[in-house]
């Protein structure tokens, strides 16, 4: 995966999309790839800056090998006593991206695994421009952070959904544009865990007016 500059694929549907590297990095957008984007982009034809990572026990997952495809891309390493496949893609019609995880451990005892995904957002056209606007909160009952660019002009109304299709045991919501979801796997000797991180829009809806009391 270490190219002499970012090996990149374009994953998108009408309405969102991402670039992705070869070593995992990129960013992700939403309607407009200059005026909404989710996560941070680096205009840097060399270094080849992540702003979302999938962390395996603390440490950032590097993939020790990478596949690009027409709709998705496809990294794999091995650590010592397990296997870590992910493979990432948008859905053809709905505002989702998909991190698709597959661990498996391959030690002759149960593996305890911490699994993370970190994002740098954005919500706007830079980091400089949004950090300070980004309202989030944890919705319990979609195992969700949801995260709004309460000042944006056009796109205000609209709430990027950070989620899991396990349960979130560990998230951070301390700094504005840097939100953490945690999740713990046990895995069996032998055996295989899969499981996926989703970065998606959706509409925001305000509550209905109060009547007043008379």
């Amino acid at each position: 995966t270490n190219t002499p500059m970012p090996w990149v694929n374009v994953l998108a549907n009408p309405r969102v999309g991402c670039v992705v590297s070869s070593t995992m990095a990129g960013f992700t957008f939403a309607h407009n790839a200059q005026q909404f984007k989710l996560t941070s982009w680096s205009n840097d034809i060399v270094r080849d800056n992540a702003s979302e990572m999938l962390l395996i026990n603390k440490q950032q997952f590097l993939p020790a090998t990478a596949r690009h495809s027409q709709g998705w891309s496809a990294f794999d390493a091995e650590y010592d006593g397990m296997k870590v496949a992910v493979r990432l893609f948008v859905a053809v019609d709905r505002m989702e991206k998909y991190y698709q995880i597959r661990v498996e451990n391959t030690a002759a005892e149960p593996q305890h695994v911490q699994l993370d995904m970190v994002y740098k957002l954005v919500l706007g056209l830079s980091e400089e421009q949004t950090a300070r606007y980004l309202y989030s909160e944890w919705d319990q009952a979609s195992n969700s952070i949801l995260v709004r660019n309460v000042y944006h002009p056009i796109y205000r109304h609209q709430v990027v959904r950070l989620t899991a299709t396990e349960p979130l045991t560990d998230i951070s919501l301390l700094r504005p544009n840097r939100k953490r979801l945690g999740l713990t796997l046990d895995i069996p000797a032998g055996t295989t865990r899969e499981l996926a991180f989703i970065i998606a829009v959706d509409s925001f809806e305000a509550p209905a007016p109060q009547k007043p009391n008379r």
